[in-house]
């Protein structure tokens, strides 16, 4: 462990590495690199002007950082929070009460191209989306083929620790 650079850990503690901070205003572009085929990302960040939270080890390759805007999702979630999300593939294999952020299609009515951090809840074959905060907005009955992008959110990192 001597051997090791202090670098490597923080504090001395966990060993952590650093995820880029992706604003929810420029979220929807970064999302849409993510799932253009390629897995490449349009831009390079560089850690010494790009804000980046401590991701512990163990977090998935693909996890991406995105701060919350709105109070939706409060008490939990509050405004300016960074969330660690994990892409899903299918909307299946995410189990009911689970956070996720989901960028939904152009063509979705409601909101096309919107990026929003809800609860998924699942009643038989109905999936929703909904806010912990009730005045939030909720999205009824919603289907595979209404996003882009979904992730699940396994991790938040606030500046009230």
């Amino acid at each position: 462990m001597l051997l090791l650079p202090r670098t490597m850990f923080d504090d001395g503690a966990i060993l952590v590495r650093p995820i880029p901070v992706v604003d929810w205003a420029n979220a929807a572009d970064y999302v849409s690199s993510l799932t253009a085929g390629t897995n490449a990302v349009s831009f390079r960040w560089d850690p010494a002007t790009t804000e980046t939270v401590p991701a512990p080890m163990g977090m998935r390759r693909g996890t991406v950082a995105l701060r919350v805007s709105g109070q939706s999702m409060e008490p939990r979630i509050q405004d300016g929070d960074r969330l660690f999300c994990e892409p899903v593939s299918q909307l299946s294999d995410i189990a009911s009460n689970k956070v996720v952020v989901v960028r939904f299609s152009d063509t979705y009515a409601p909101c096309p191209g919107c990026i929003v951090c809800k609860r998924l809840k699942r009643f038989g074959n109905t999936i929703c989306l909904i806010s912990d905060n009730d005045g939030g907005r909720a999205f009824d009955d919603i289907k595979p083929s209404d996003f882009t992008w979904l992730g699940v959110v396994v991790g938040k990192y606030s500046d009230d620790f």
